[in-house]
């Protein structure tokens, strides 16, 4: 679950982007086609007053528009998911970056780490030289 956690977040700002997109263009073209239905009709909606004697009327004028809120609110899905996936992606590639950094710092820990043993070992070995030599 802790591991690999920048590719899980482009990941997801991947799956952000592409739901956001998607559904957003399908519930646009749904809201224009909507909204072309009844856009003739549009001055009996409710929301204008309504229409007391022609329901119809009332019904085909309320379709448009729900189709003119609708391309709004598809508009404005488009945009966020846009606007969400970049700093999330963004995010995604600094915390990658982290901890491919995170991973060379062990590695060169760990490298340190030996050289500095055989480094004691030579010089242990040296002094245990020296000592012999001496006798």
């Amino acid at each position: 679950m802790f591991s690999n956690c920048g590719g899980k977040i482009k990941n997801l700002a991947k799956i952000i982007f592409w739901f956001g997109l998607i559904v957003g263009v399908l519930w646009l073209i749904v809201s224009l086609a909507q909204y072309a239905n009844g856009r003739e009709y549009l001055e009996y909606s409710s929301a204008y007053g309504g229409s007391s004697s022609y329901s119809i009327l009332q019904a085909s004028g309320d379709k448009a528009y729900t189709g003119i809120v609708g391309i709004y609110y598809s508009i404005i899905l488009l945009a966020s998911s846009i606007v969400t996936a970049w700093p999330l992606y963004g995010f995604g590639i600094i915390v990658t970056h982290f901890e491919n950094a995170s991973e060379i710092s062990m590695l060169e820990a760990d490298t340190n780490i030996q050289i500095e043993e055989i480094i004691s070992t030579e010089e242990i070995r040296h002094t245990e030289e020296a000592k012999n030599e001496e006798l």
